[in-house]
């Protein structure tokens, strides 16, 4: 019963230690990395390969982006032509945060990658660790920016779970007459070595102005 007992000890108490470990965060990605990207709504269904590369510029980080695959059905099968936007090619900046670098230039593309990227805090989290950011939603037609808040819900060495609740702004009037919005909430899997999303799941709230619309979305790090 004794050893029960102090086992049961010895895990409670690596567990508080778990709970109290802190760790810093920065954006280093390197090399390539192909996403598989999966959007699913009643009314729509988006699938697709995009392919990362990264470059550095001392404290800046260059997401360079090409669309392999990308295909677009709606809710009778009917193929919307979203095929044309394979091979099309563009580069998104960010800090070693993980902060938008290109606010004033960001470049038209058919999948925001700003949830791709997770904007770490420039002090360190643990569990519990609660921040916010505010990421552009451009070239968005409807919505400006993105206010984001975050929650650390765990810190291991290997892996790090940061679940997110993202709300998107409208600054545009016609925009806000119609009351349209655009929720998604859900939980990122990190890398903490070099703050890569390597998965994450989104579950998607959104009024588009004559109807609701809910679904979810899938980011997931093929290689």
């Amino acid at each position: 019963m004794k050893f029960i007992y102090l086992l049961l000890s010895l895990i409670f108490f690596a567990g508080c230690a778990q709970n109290q470990k802190e760790i810093s965060l920065e954006y280093r990605p390197s090399g390539t990395i192909t996403y598989q990207y999966d959007m699913n709504l009643k009314q729509l269904n988006i699938k697709g390969n995009l392919k990362t590369d990264y470059t550095q510029n001392n404290d800046l980080v260059n997401m360079n982006v090409e669309v392999e695959s990308l295909s677009a059905e709606s809710e009778d099968h009917q193929d919307l032509g979203y095929g044309e936007f394979v091979g099309q090619t563009y580069t998104r900046t960010y800090t070693k945060y993980g902060a938008s670098a290109d606010l004033d230039n960001v470049p038209k593309q058919i999948i925001n990658m700003e949830v791709f990227v997770v904007e770490f805090p420039k002090t360190p989290v643990k569990v519990g660790s609660r921040w916010k950011s505010k990421k552009t939603a451009k070239p968005d037609m409807f919505f400006e920016f993105i206010d984001t808040d975050y929650t650390c819900t765990s810190v291991n060495d290997d892996v790090v779970m940061v679940k997110a609740v993202m709300n998107f702004v409208s600054s545009d009037k016609y925009s806000s007459q119609m009351k349209l919005t655009r929720k998604y909430e859900g939980e990122y899997t990190i890398n903490p070595k070099n703050g890569v999303v390597t998965h994450a799941k989104f579950y998607m709230d959104m009024f588009s102005g004559f109807s609701k619309l809910k679904g979810s979305f899938e980011i997931r790090m093929v290689q």
